[in-house]
């Protein structure tokens, strides 16, 4: 079963967590639960010390094999007018020490909007970003690494 679920982005209407479609449930920020994958949504609009302070219980405390986070602002791009957004990497980036190498491509697309499909099999995330026209324009698997 697919649900659909959002985080708040600057084009986003702090009142639109009340849109029934968007499963926010009027929550600014929230995390759900499928199989065996923790879902975080965050509101990277207003990442308050209150948020990063649920964040970081819900990572610390989920039992899920999978934890994923999800937000609208990218930490890292070269995007002509929307860049990275430092400050909210320098916030989000909680975990030190703990980034290993890894042969994934980086791949920009800013032709048209596009969305991420995900799926997940055992230790393996299995990505596709498509186009609104629904070319592909992105993918690859990402292995789940145990936690030292």
């Amino acid at each position: 079963m697919a649900l659909r679920t959002v985080g708040l982005g600057n084009h986003d209407k702090a009142s639109n967590d009340t849109y029934q479609l968007f499963n926010m449930n009027g929550e600014r920020y929230y995390s759900y639960v499928r199989n065996d994958v923790r879902f975080v949504v965050l509101d990277s609009n207003y990442l308050d010390p209150k948020q990063l302070a649920w964040l970081e219980g819900t990572l610390r405390d989920g039992k899920e094999r999978w934890k994923i986070a999800y937000f609208c602002h990218p930490l890292y791009s070269d995007g002509g007018r929307h860049g990275s957004e430092v400050e909210l990497r320098v916030k989000l980036e909680l975990r030190r020490g703990d980034l290993r190498p890894s042969s994934a491509m980086a791949a920009g697309f800013d032709q048209d909007r596009s969305f991420t499909l995900n799926e997940i099999v055992d230790d393996d995330l299995l990505f596709q970003v498509i186009s609104r026209t629904g070319a592909t324009v992105d993918g690859g698997v990402i292995d789940r690494q145990e936690t030292p």
